[in-house]
């Protein structure tokens, strides 16, 4: 059930996030937030909910008793899990939004000039370190440590994390 609901979960957050980057225009980012929030609160009882490969290492170096670094077997599932509902989820984004959301991918140039200018991507890798850093350490803080255990907003700070 574990890798079951990771993959599920990765599926849609790929799939909210295709999808809101091509036919949402005001709200993307809280449309992408409250969706990973969603998941959280549907399938972190059954995973954790990392969703993300990202979190999942944070986790790994947070060594938690329900997470066990020396469970190499799980470690290895949950990647997998991840990984193959992100392909799984971007292709059902593509058969429900259509050539406008297969076309949809990362990149940090918007035009042809941008091409030319090498801080755009030294701007998208500082962004991505410090937002990633955000979204690990809201999971961890909010999440995972034991003096949080009655906290039952843990899902909505991690996805307003995301949103920003």
């Amino acid at each position: 059930a574990r890798y079951a609901a990771e993959f599920s979960g990765t599926m849609f957050l790929i799939m909210f996030i295709k999808l809101a980057v091509v036919f949402d225009d005001y709200t993307t980012s809280l449309s992408i937030g409250l969706g990973l929030g969603l998941l959280i609160y549907n399938y972190g009882y059954i995973s954790g909910a990392h969703l993300n490969p990202a979190v999942t290492m944070a986790i790994i170096i947070r060594n938690i008793p329900d997470f066990p670094v020396s469970d190499k077997g799980q470690i290895i599932m949950y990647f997998v899990s991840q990984y193959s509902g992100a392909v799984f989820g971007g292709i059902v984004a593509t058969i429900i939004g259509g050539d406008q959301a297969a076309a949809v991918f990362p990149t940090v140039y918007r035009s042809l000039e941008d091409h030319n200018n090498s801080d755009r991507i030294f701007h998208a890798f500082m962004g991505e370190i410090f937002f990633t850093y955000l979204l690990c350490s809201t999971v961890c803080h909010c999440a995972t440590d034991k003096r949080q255990s009655g906290n039952q907003f843990y899902g909505l700070a991690i996805g307003l994390s995301l949103s920003l």
